[in-house]
C-alpha cells in the first residue's frame, strides 16, 4: 500500500537529484533503481538541468514523450545538440534525450524515489506510515462486511490528511 502511494503522489521526503555524466553522442541514461518518477518544479514546469562542461551557464530539461522524441527530426546522429527534452522508456528503465547530446557535461534530474519495503514496525519513510496502512484496511473492511463505501475515495483522504498533519511538510503534491 505505502509502495502504491509513493508511486502516485509526489511526497517531499521521497525526492531526490539524480546526477550523471554525458557525453557527445550520448542518447539514453539509466534509470536509478529506486526510480518512480521525474518531479517537474512547480513553477516552471522543467525536471532537471543540463550544465555544460568548462560553461558556467545551464539549460532547463522539460519531459516530453517517448513517442514524440523518438519521432523527432531532432533525435538523430546529425541533429545532435544540448539536450532540453527527456523522456520516459519504461519498458527499458532508461531517459531518452532529445537531441542526443554533441556537448559534455552534466545532467541533473530531480525524481521520486520510491522506498524499500516495511519489513518491520519500524518507520521506513512516513511518520504515520502504519497508521496509513491500518486505516486503509479498515476501511476495505467496512466495504467487505456490505457498507456502501467510496473506499478509493476514503483512502485518498485518509492519505492527505495523514500527509498533510505530517511535521515534516506542509502540503501534499499530487501527479
Amino acid at each position: 500500500i505505502l509502495e502504491q502511494l509513493a508511486r502516485d503522489y509526489r511526497w517531499p521526503d521521497l525526492q531526490k537529484e539524480h546526477s550523471a555524466a554525458v557525453g557527445d553522442g550520448t542518447e539514453v541514461l539509466n534509470y536509478p533503481t529506486d526510480y518512480a518518477f521525474l518531479t517537474p518544479d512547480l513553477r516552471y514546469q522543467h525536471v532537471g538541468t543540463f550544465e555544460q562542461s568548462g560553461s558556467t551557464g545551464r539549460s532547463h530539461l522539460f519531459l516530453g514523450s517517448l513517442g514524440q522524441t523518438r519521432a523527432s527530426a531532432l533525435h538523430t546522429t546529425d541533429g545532435k545538440g544540448t539536450p532540453s527534452q527527456i523522456a520516459d522508456d519504461r519498458v527499458n528503465a532508461r531517459w531518452v534525450l532529445n537531441p542526443i547530446s554533441n556537448v559534455a557535461g552534466t545532467l541533473r534530474l530531480e525524481y521520486q524515489r520510491i522506498p524499500p519495503a516495511v519489513t518491520s514496525s519500524t518507520v521506513v519513510w512516513f511518520p504515520d506510515d502504519l497508521a496509513m496502512v491500518e486505516a486503509i484496511r479498515s476501511m476495505a473492511e467496512q466495504r467487505q462486511r456490505g457498507k456502501l463505501v467510496a473506499i478509493t475515495i476514503q483512502i485518498k483522504e485518509a492519505a492527505k490528511l495523514l500527509a498533510l498533519r505530517a511535521p515534516s511538510r506542509a502540503q501534499l503534491f499530487t501527479m
